[in-house]
Order: structure tokens, then C-alpha cells, then sequence
């Protein structure tokens, strides 16, 4: 690429990977808070740990799948 060329689709595709990366950072940071505040809510720390588990897998799961 020559000096003050500028590409601009992968410019647009950096840009759609890290808003990517940003929403699911913070649906996961909301999936362990709620599950922190359901461990102590219920007073069943099992409760918000089994919660925060499934919810990351499930978010990963459709981190994976989704384009």
C-alpha cells in the first residue's frame, strides 16, 4: 500500500470486529453480576454460579454462531 492510501473495507471490518468484541464483553460483565447478585440474593452461591456458568456458555455458544 503507497503512502496515503487508505482501505477503507478492512477499515470497516476492524471497526465491526471490535463493536463485536465490545457487546459480548459487556453481556458477559451483565451475566456475572447478575449471577454474583443472585448468589447473594438467594443464599445459594450454587444458584448464581450454575447461572454465570450457563449464561457465559450460552453467550459464547452465540458468539460462535453469530456472523
Amino acid at each position: 500500500m503507497a503512502d496515503g492510501e487508505f482501505d477503507m473495507r478492512a477499515h470497516r471490518e476492524t471497526y465491526a470486529g471490535v463493536m463485536k468484541l465490545t457487546t459480548f464483553t459487556i453481556a458477559a460483565l451483565i451475566i456475572i453480576v447478575v449471577g454474583l447478585a443472585l448468589g447473594i440474593i438467594s443464599n445459594l452461591p450454587l444458584i448464581g454460579f450454575g447461572g454465570m456458568i450457563f449464561g457465559l456458555i450460552a453467550l459464547t455458544i452465540w458468539a460462535l454462531i453469530s456472523d
